[in-house]
């Protein structure tokens, strides 16, 4: 079974030690299509290999360390502020640590409460940028001409009309402990792969023993 028909199964696939020796660009482009930021405008300064450090919390960085530092990361949608996020996103073990999960909540496990709730009626406005601008999301969309996205953030996102405010209220109100899947990225090379626009993802918490951890995130267009 190839990785196209495994993330279209399951939505997130999973690779323990996978050739760690290899650099994560040289994976990802085993894998599929790497998204580049330097075709987006005004993101155009970050890597396509970014790595993911713990750090404590900074509110002058607009990222989610900055807003949660060591803490639990919420379940939400990588770049669910643009119009269209990246499809999937590749993280990466450099150097692991014992404690710290990765969660994965795929949507179609809350979908009946999501279509109760009439997502597919939610807007939701992005935080203003540096001059002052927002535009105006769905939290459902089409990834194309039949494939039917969900969006969620709980930082980046704000909710214009009264569905958004459902939704945002059901979010705060669950832990979906239940509901998510957990993976260690402990060995240098365990690769998690997540299509972006069937799953919310998140982190617990780190401590600071174990705040050594590295990550490298890649995202990808499209995946073979």
């Amino acid at each position: 079974m190839n990785l196209h028909t495994q993330l279209e199964i399951n939505g997130y696939v999973f690779f323990p030690k996978w050739m760690p020796e290899t650099s994560t660009i040289n994976i990802a482009k085993l894998c599929g299509e790497i998204f580049s930021f330097s075709t987006v405008l005004g993101y155009q300064t970050i890597p396509d290999t970014q790595q993911l450090k713990p750090k404590e919390k900074d509110y002058q960085c607009n990222t989610y360390s900055g807003h949660f530092g060591l803490d639990n990361f919420p379940l939400h949608t990588d770049l669910a502020h643009w119009h269209t996020p990246p499809r999937y996103l590749m993280l990466r073990c450099i150097q692991g640590s014992k404690s710290v999960k990765t969660h994965i909540l795929p949507f179609n496990n809350i979908l009946d409460n999501l279509q109760k709730l009439s997502a597919n009626k939610a807007i939701f406005s992005t935080r203003p940028n540096p001059n002052g601008t927002t535009i105006l999301l769905p939290m459902t969309f089409h990834s194309d001409k039949t494939i039917i996205a969900y969006r969620w953030d709980s930082i980046f996102l704000l909710p214009v009309n009264s569905a958004a405010k459902d939704i945002q209220n059901y979010f705060k109100s669950m832990n979906f402990k239940d509901q998510i899947q957990d993976f260690e990225l402990l060995h240098a090379g365990d690769t998690l792969i997540i299509d972006n626009f069937k799953n919310l993802h998140g982190r617990s918490e780190v401590v600071h023993l174990e705040s050594t951890r590295i990550i490298e995130r890649i995202y990808l267009n499209k995946v073979y």
